[in-house]
């Protein structure tokens, strides 16, 4: 109803994996599954048993819990994306070409400069004090302090945010990785930036800044904060809520995910080159008045 009727959308709907406990913990699957096609979703994904939910599917019909009409509907939908998306149009060769040649064909200039825009649309400015716009100018050298992209599957290493570094380095400032023995300060460096891409993974009790991390593996190096020192950016690529544990960074963003066309639209943003337009979801302010300061 939100989505239909007061926000007018009319494409396909999707669930989240269906397997997970935010559906299999409000019902039974085979009460689940016809509910959920027949309350407004028209692809319904990850199915520990596709047959097994088939038969759901077919039982809720037969029982009335789905109706035909409903089915029509979100076939309907689903054709229409796929015709979006110029699926139609690929011959029987095309189709059975390996996954990732053909997610480059599907490439498409318009679909990707949908995807400059949504992501420009999305970052959101939560916190400036005088930091922003930066610019080689005012802010040549910076110190990058970042773990890198996390990943939530065990064994796999971080990924850096080159993106956001080479774009710093083509705009004419000097990045340096943090070093322990080698702290920012007023005579080697002109800003601080973290870059943070944490996200709210499953199973994850707390999602928090690691200071300790961060900051060298060290202890008391994780206690000391920049930013009465100098202009400190903290940027986050996956949780929004990170000022609860930095309060005081003078300047904070919020870009939800840490692709690439992310963050090439988090660097236009940071020099300037584009408004922030984007509203948060969320109170990243976690409840904290002394976080706006």
């Amino acid at each position: 109803m939100l989505l239909r009727e007061v926000m007018g959308f009319n494409g396909a709907v999707t669930s989240d994996a269906t397997s997970m406990a935010g559906l299999t913990s409000w019902a039974d699957r085979a009460e689940a599954v016809p509910q959920v096609i027949q309350n407004g979703c028209d692809v319904f994904l990850f199915s520990p048993d596709a047959e097994r939910d088939l038969d759901h599917m077919r039982a809720g019909l037969r029982k009335g819990a789905l109706t035909e009409q409903r089915l029509d509907d979100a076939i309907t939908r689903i054709l229409g994306l796929k015709a979006k998306l110029g699926l139609h149009r690929l011959s029987v060769d095309e189709r059975l070409l390996p996954k990732a040649e053909l997610k480059e064909r599907l490439r498409q200039p318009a679909a990707m400069a949908l995807a400059e825009r949504a992501a420009s649309a999305s970052i959101t400015l939560v916190k400036d004090t005088g930091v922003l716009p930066l610019s080689p100018q005012k802010h040549r050298r910076v110190v990058v302090i970042s773990a890198g992209i996390e990943n939530s599957r065990p064994g796999v290493a971080p990924v850096p945010l080159d993106g956001v570094l080479e774009g710093l380095r083509a705009a004419g400032f000097e990045p340096r990785a943090y070093e322990l023995a080698n702290p920012p300060t007023r005579e080697n460096a002109d800003l601080v930036l973290y870059l943070v891409a944490k996200e709210s993974r499953m199973l994850a009790s707390r999602v928090f800044l690691d200071w300790r991390v961060l900051h060298g593996n060290d202890i008391r190096a994780s206690m000391r904060r920049f930013w009465h020192e100098l202009p400190v950016v903290m940027l986050s690529f996956g949780h929004a809520g990170h000022l609860i544990d930095a309060p005081g960074v003078p300047a904070y963003i919020n870009a939800y995910s840490p692709i690439e066309t992310v963050q090439r639209a988090v660097l236009r943003k940071l020099l300037g080159e584009e408004p922030y337009t984007a509203i948060s979801p969320v109170d990243a302010f976690c409840g904290q008045d002394a976080a706006r300061w």
